[in-house]
């Protein structure tokens, strides 16, 4: 096997294909959904983030641990980080019992059959910053995050390095020689 074959060969294997991406689709509706039934004005927002945003998730056929990561920001911001996760502990065991449920610090993870999503609680404090459990503290207060903004830093950087960061494969591939 070539360098090239392999690279050719990998590279088709990350791709996410259109029935699975579809299934994805779907369930990120379905979980809106929910949470809009469940929360109704608890929920100030939510949103993915991370990969699935950014269009380089991995099929789980590739990486076993591919998942949606998804932020709750809650309307209330006076409680626990606790507080939340168990509210999201809650509603997964609603609107998915028969799936596998786990507090997965700073997440609620639910694996689903084809996806794994990754639910992230949140608040926005008074000046409009998003925060998250902070690990620093053991989860016990907020700390904050920016994800836009972290992938329009990794959107800008992959650009500004010829693509190499986020699909290094595909690259050497079309640009080979």
């Amino acid at each position: 096997m070539t360098v090239n074959s392999y690279l050719t060969h990998l590279t088709n294997q990350a791709i996410v294909r259109d029935q699975e991406k579809l299934s994805i689709q779907r369930s990120i509706a379905t979980l809106e959904t929910h949470l809009k039934a469940h929360f109704g004005t608890q929920l100030k927002s939510s949103f993915i983030f991370g990969s699935c945003s950014r269009g380089t998730i991995l099929p789980r056929t590739m990486d076993a641990q591919s998942d949606v990561d998804y932020m709750v920001i809650f309307a209330d911001s006076d409680l626990q980080p606790q507080t939340y996760l168990d509210r999201l502990r809650r509603f997964a065991e609603r609107y998915y019992g028969r799936s596998e449920i786990a507090q997965s610090h700073p997440t609620v993870a639910l694996e689903l059959n084809h996806i794994r999503f990754e639910l992230v609680p949140a608040i926005q404090n008074w000046w409009g910053s998003i925060q998250i459990p902070a690990k620093t503290s053991g989860y016990q207060s907020w700390q904050d995050t920016d994800p836009k903004g972290f992938n329009d830093q990794l959107t800008t950087a992959n650009q500004a390095n010829g693509n190499l960061i986020i699909d290094p494969a595909r690259y050497l591939l079309t640009n080979e020689g």
